[in-house]
């Protein structure tokens, strides 16, 4: 969970292994003591017209292959808008300088400006970024089209695993 008081700034470590681009109280990038999945606090991200998150999760996979990123994910109503958000990842192997290719999580009906229900989602990091130490995956969280105010995105509840069989899904 993200229980531990978030640090606030501009591309700031706000939790371990957690890096936001804006992180603030109540807004943009924050902790959400209200909706969470388990524990006492989630991760929250609004996008605005000026404004899309960025969390970047810094890895060190030396040693492990077949690795995954699982997280539980929900929205709630922001507003009186009609905007989804719109969530993808991508996978950097040098320490976040390049990033592979994007990955949108759900679809554009997914993460809808409503209270949603919690949904687990599983990211199967490429083969690449197996056996490294600099692997940095990218969260970013736009907001999609309507009109008005788009949902606030919840993040709660993330692991990072290793499993014996084959994650990556097939070229």
């Amino acid at each position: 969970g993200f229980e531990n008081p978030f640090t606030q700034g501009t591309n700031v470590d706000f939790v371990q292994n957690f890096n936001g681009n804006n992180v603030a109280a109540t807004n943009r990038i924050c902790q959400d003591a209200a909706n969470h999945h388990n524990g006492a606090a989630a991760c929250a991200i609004t996008p605005t017209s000026s404004f899309d998150g960025v969390v970047l999760v810094s890895m060190n996979l030396s040693g492990y292959s077949n690795v995954y990123f699982d997280f539980w994910a929900a929205t709630v109503l922001n507003g009186t808008g009609t905007r989804p958000v719109i969530v993808s990842i991508s996978t950097s192997v040098d320490g976040g300088v390049t990033f592979g290719p994007v990955t949108y999580i759900g679809d554009a009906t997914a993460f809808a400006n409503a209270n949603t229900p919690w949904i687990d989602y599983r990211y199967a990091l490429p083969y690449y970024a197996f056996n490294h130490s600099g692997v940095v995956l990218k969260i970013k969280v736009t907001r999609g089209d309507g009109t008005g105010t788009a949902a606030r995105w919840l993040m709660d509840d993330v692991t990072v695993d290793h499993t014996l069989n084959d994650v990556t899904p097939p070229v």
